[in-house]
């Protein structure tokens, strides 16, 4: 099965919407979805450890909550 290369800027596209609107357990959510059907991605890599990374500012936010990144 070939995959169309542009599928990871598609991913990436969309992660990137969400998380530049804080939503960032969706748009690791996308990421993740995006690694399955192109494992190795490294645009997708990059924005999922940028996202998944703990923000040093909210060291009391739980596990999910996006608040920390609005």
């Amino acid at each position: 099965i070939e995959i169309d290369p542009a599928a990871g800027l598609a991913y990436a596209l969309w992660a990137n919407s969400l998380g530049n609107t804080g939503q960032i357990t969706q748009a690791l959510q996308i990421i993740d979805q995006g690694l399955q059907a192109l494992p190795g991605d490294p645009a997708l890599q990059a924005m999922q450890a940028r996202w998944a990374a703990p923000d040093p500012g909210a060291a009391s936010a739980s596990a999910g909550d996006d608040s920390a990144y609005q």
